[in-house]
């Protein structure tokens, strides 16, 4: 017979099911246009129709997170809405496990508590339906993790949950280059559970046979031995950003990021040492690895004279960390409650010194459904935050009833010769001005001296985003239309009046043709930029 305990568990888990879902019902998301996400489900789909793979580069090299794409595909089809099973699928393991770990290590509240702060991170809203290395490579780096705690208190299963364990971080690798950071730290944490160094070589050449086949893959395809690693440096290494800096301005990656991640991380910082100070060996072994990761980012540089970086100080990056920051958080928390509580005479007479958990938690999820309806029924948030979250009480609008509809009109439209635009307004000053700026910066002039010479200011010219009106079109052609990606419609550009129009139609029409398409009053479907949508509307020379 199952034990209370065991029951429990059981419910615990089933209670974190429903909360996951009244999550994604709140924050489910259209396909984000920004870039990465197109780019890895149109790699997955040359797999898909056996044709040419495209140029290898640091987004279509992460076959770690391509190929379950690709399968996913296999499975049930190209449908845009396919694209929600893996992040989705890969979400929900990862929540059980964030919660199965917190128990471990200390209590179900543990569980919980990070659980929910993980949620909340603004990023993982935002990424959490994506096709990106986020979605894929942080459940399996807490899934490598937890292996390692079963390694602990199974002795029986030492070298399977070792080299299950290595398995999980090298497929996590395989879909983002830096959760290799997360090396070190796991090294350590084998370390420290038995001081037993062969267990240590045996993971590491684990890890090391992984990437020799790897290796030997990409040599086979390609010809080139390092072939990832060009294709990493191809782009990473090159970009304008990375330029000589100070060792101090090293650390802006952590003191000039976003605020809601600079506060959090700050708190944890100050919270490491007396929760490392207080904790047995389990809890150490969550701290260790967040540590290291963290730190192999702050000195991740290509060159030491001068000190040059070898990454973009962006938040993203730091994502693959974030459980083990957050179960410091969840530990100092659970301390501090059970400390207030200890020393509290009203509060041991309002709750018993041992609360079922599950009414306890039952509690929490109706109360934070019961604000959310409020928040997301009303115009509280401000409009730039529509894309995060859904209306409840527009059913018919939610995000993942738009993949359907959208695929709908998108298709029908194509297939209709009806021309599907781009609704960023591009100007043909704002191109003459680019491209002149352009032109002055190849003959050797920066950019302020180019904008001097063009009578420009530069707060001007920063608004000018040439790059903007492909974007929702790019998710369409790629994304939305059933079509062979070698047949995918051109982006042609057209001037009607002071504006240039960015569009894809099937089929090839002459110049006058397409002027005709442009007439006022003619049927057109606009692609939105910042949060992709498909609108009917009728064309208007002057908008």
């Amino acid at each position: 017979m199952d034990t209370i305990a065991q029951k429990n568990e059981r419910m615990m888990l089933l209670l974190l099911l429903m909360f996951i879902v009244i999550y994604k019902f709140f924050t489910f998301r259209m396909f984000d246009i920004g870039g990465d996400a197109i780019n890895y489900w149109f790699a997955a789909k040359h797999i898909y129709y056996n044709i040419p793979y495209i140029e290898l580069d640091h987004q279509t090299a992460r076959f770690g997170l391509i190929l379950p794409v690709w399968f996913s595909q296999l499975i049930f089809g190209i449908h845009p809405a396919v694209s929600l099973i893996i992040p989705n699928l890969f979400f929900i393991i990862h929540m059980i496990l964030l919660y199965k770990i917190g128990v471990k290590i200390k209590s179900p509240a543990v569980g919980f508590i990070t659980v929910t702060l993980y949620m909340l991170c603004p990023y993982i809203i935002r990424f959490g339906t994506q096709v990106v290395p986020e979605a894929v490579g942080g459940p399996l780096v807490t899934a490598s993790f937890y292996l390692l705690l079963k390694y602990k208190d199974d002795n029986t299963k030492e070298f399977l949950n070792l080299t299950l364990s290595a398995f999980l971080l090298f497929w996590a690798y395989c879909t983002h280059e830096l959760d290799i950071f997360l090396m070190p730290g796991f090294l350590l944490v084998i370390l420290l559970f038995k001081r037993n160094v062969k267990h240590a070589i045996f993971y590491s050449a684990i890890l090391f046979i992984l990437f020799l086949f790897e290796t030997s893959v990409f040599y086979y395809y390609t010809g080139d031995i390092m072939a990832r690693y060009h294709a990493i440096t191809g782009h990473h290494f090159t970009l304008e950003k990375f330029v000589p800096i100070s060792f101090w301005q090293l650390f802006d990656r952590y003191t000039k990021t976003q605020l809601w991640w600079r506060i959090p991380f700050y708190i944890y910082l100050i919270l490491l040492y007396p929760v490392w100070k207080k904790s047995d060996i389990t809890i150490k072994s969550i701290i260790i690895p967040g540590v290291v990761f963290f730190l192999c980012m702050l000195f991740a540089v290509k060159s030491i004279n001068p000190i040059v970086p070898a990454l973009a100080y962006k938040e993203v990056h730091l994502l693959f960390a974030l459980p083990f920051m957050l179960f410091v958080i969840a530990i100092f928390i659970d301390d501090t409650v059970q400390f207030l509580y200890k020393k509290s005479n009203l509060l041991q007479k309002l709750v018993a010194p041992s609360p079922d958990h599950v009414k306890v938690w039952s509690g929490i999820i109706a109360s934070i459904t019961i604000i959310s309806l409020i928040i997301f029924s009303t115009d509280l948030l401000p409009e730039k935050a529509s894309p995060y979250y859904n209306n409840p009480l527009k059913i018919k609008e939610h995000k993942f009833l738009r993949f359907f509809s959208y695929y709908t009109i998108f298709n029908g439209a194509y297939e209709s010769m009806i021309p599907i635009v781009s609704d960023y307004i591009y100007y043909v000053k704002d191109k003459e001005i680019y491209d002149n700026v352009q032109k002055f910066r190849s003959q050797g002039k920066n950019l302020i001296e180019a904008l001097q010479l063009l009578g420009v200011d530069l707060k001007y010219y920063n608004s000018i985003r040439p790059n903007m009106p492909v974007k929702s079109l790019n998710a369409v052609r790629k994304i939305f239309l059933n079509v062979n990606p070698l047949n995918i419609p051109m982006i042609r550009t057209l001037q009607v009046g002071d504006r240039i129009i960015y569009y894809i139609i099937k089929g090839d029409l002459s110049v006058l043709e397409q002027k005709k398409l442009f007439i006022q009053g003619s049927l057109i479907v606009y692609a939105t930029g910042r949060e992709l949508k498909a609108q009917i509307e009728a064309f208007k020379i002057n908008p």
